[in-house]
């Protein structure tokens, strides 16, 4: 996604919550035990996806959560390319992009000739057969997309406002088609209004054993004291102890900053082969922050919301279609308590937000 660092202003831990109500009268026991299975008193041999807590949404049948339908479409894309702009032969970039989580998501390592770096998780969501990306790279440029693919063909697209002062709607859209064997190709397009597309750049991806060298860039664009938003999550960096009371079994989690500090990087283990990966970070155009995260129990999770200030505080929200179809709205506040400790607040409405659980609380500690 080259085009972002020309084009900046154009361009854990889920759930829990009311059960749903069944429609008959008297349920059979397959259906006692699949509602019970929706609340915190979970198995003991799911004690980590009590802790984020993830029960809702994630399979206790699939430990392999992440193979079969839809998983696959985009496995033409893993691997280590040389890029060229379509036609042409000279080098105008890198790219690594590896499989993570156990087969649920592809993470994507970009670097331009000038070493700009830029990073994208991919991932499926088998509840809405919907693909997601989140791009971040070195200069500030972010993307958040969504799409299908299948047959060696993916296409994401995602609409937000021209700029902060013009609220005319800009469609950002990627194609990648697999050329052949040895070939990917990569159309960025955009459209301004609902208007017809015009192409941004279009790339050729030729697959290498070894990528060409090159230097990194030393920008530190985000990083800046003068960019403050950019710095609102800085106080979940470090290394934590995940805990929920009444549950023995902890994570552990490791977050960092990447990208010259435009990307904030979280990495979750726990038990029983465990794992999870959230990317977020400030994007600019929409003035909010965007968090999407990724397990190895195929669970993800879209939030965002404003940046604060403080330094000291986060809430993001999003949407999210259970295990039985029903969309139920999230709520997550990070609160920094004292230098320490995090606490993770979760809120869940399956009204449309008129109402809204008592927070599930998870602490993460130093």
């Amino acid at each position: 996604m080259p085009w972002l660092q020309t084009r900046l202003c154009c361009s854990l831990l889920v759930l829990l919550g009311a059960c749903e109500a069944l429609e008959v009268a008297t349920p059979s026991a397959r259906d006692l035990h699949a509602t019970a299975s929706l609340g915190s008193q979970d198995e003991e041999d799911d004690d980590e996806a009590s802790i984020l807590p993830l029960s809702r949404f994630t399979s206790r049948e699939n430990r392999r959560a992440c193979e079969g339908r839809g998983y696959g479409d985009f496995d033409f894309w893993r691997g280590r390319w040389n890029v060229t702009n379509w036609g042409e032969t000279d080098i105008a970039g890198t790219n690594v992009v590896t499989s993570a989580q156990d087969g649920c998501a592809l993470e994507e390592h970009w670097s331009d000739l000038q070493g700009v770096r830029g990073r994208s998780l991919n991932a499926f969501d088998a509840t809405t057969d919907t693909w997601h990306q989140l791009w971040m790279d070195q200069s500030g440029g972010a993307l958040e997309l969504g799409g299908s693919g299948g047959g060696g063909r993916m296409q994401m697209a995602g609409t937000h406002p021209t700029s902060r002062v013009d609220p005319t709607p800009f469609t950002d859209r990627i194609t990648w088609t697999r050329a052949d064997d040895q070939r990917v190709r990569q159309l960025g397009e955009s459209s301004v209004d609902g208007g017809p597309f015009t192409t941004i750049y279009d790339l050729s991806y030729q697959s290498v054993r070894r990528e060409a060298p090159i230097a990194p860039s030393p920008l530190e664009f985000c990083s800046s004291p003068a960019r403050p938003r950019y710095h609102a999550f800085d106080f979940m960096l470090g290394e934590w102890s995940v805990r929920r009371d009444g549950i023995p079994s902890k994570l552990r989690s490791n977050v960092s900053t990447d990208l010259g500090g435009c990307l904030v990087e979280e990495r979750i283990r726990g038990p029983r082969g465990y794992e999870a990966v959230a990317y977020s970070g400030f994007r600019s155009v929409t003035f909010v922050w965007n968090w999407m995260f990724m397990d190895n129990r195929g669970v993800q999770l879209l939030l965002s919301g404003p940046a604060t200030l403080t330094g000291t505080s986060m809430t993001l929200s999003g949407k999210k279609r259970d295990q039985h179809g029903t969309v139920v709205d999230v709520r997550v506040d990070w609160i920094s308590t004292d230098p320490s400790t995090v606490e993770q607040r979760w809120s869940f409405s399956s009204d449309g937000g008129a109402t809204w659980t008592v927070p599930e609380v998870v602490v993460m500690a130093r």
